[in-house]
């Protein structure tokens, strides 16, 4: 089955994505920043790292929604079978996946020209927001393995 094939693909994106968004995010969610004040950082080296994890996430989140689109086009038939929800996922992703990755590369450009506290916590939303869809998205990659092994 053509599944097998994309699977570390999919693993190697979840694996680097997770490395990339672990010092932004933190072990216990987006809520909980390390900022003292409770207010962001707008020193010109915490928002070069901002605008670099928002680069690299919205591209991941573009190699992980296509991968999980072309995982399911290519085995429709078996994965609504077994899976409903991944048909439906992948819909999903198709109505909206880029336009998730725009808005974040939208927020990015933002923030760039004008690194404003408001600039930043919208930039931080759409970064949660395709953190969690990327995270989603590997779930159902993974399911789609899981259901296709004997």
């Amino acid at each position: 089955m053509k599944i097998k094939k994309y699977i570390p693909l999919g693993v190697a994106i979840a694996g680097s994505w997770l490395l990339a968004t672990a010092t932004l995010i933190g072990p216990s969610g987006c809520q909980s920043y390390p900022w003292p004040s409770g207010q962001p950082s707008l020193t010109e080296a915490s928002t070069d790292q901002v605008i670099l994890r928002a680069e690299q996430t919205a591209q991941t989140a573009r190699l992980t929604f296509d991968t999980l689109v072309t995982l399911e086009r290519q085995n429709d038939a078996f994965l609504r079978q077994v899976n409903p929800a991944i048909h439906a996922y992948a819909n999903k992703l198709r109505a909206h996946g880029l336009d998730w990755v725009d808005s974040l590369r939208a927020a990015t450009r933002t923030f760039k020209a004008n690194r404003t506290a408001e600039n930043q916590a919208n930039l931080t939303t759409w970064l949660a927001t395709l953190t969690n869809a990327i995270t989603e998205t590997n779930k159902y990659i993974a399911e789609a393995k899981k259901v296709s092994q004997p």
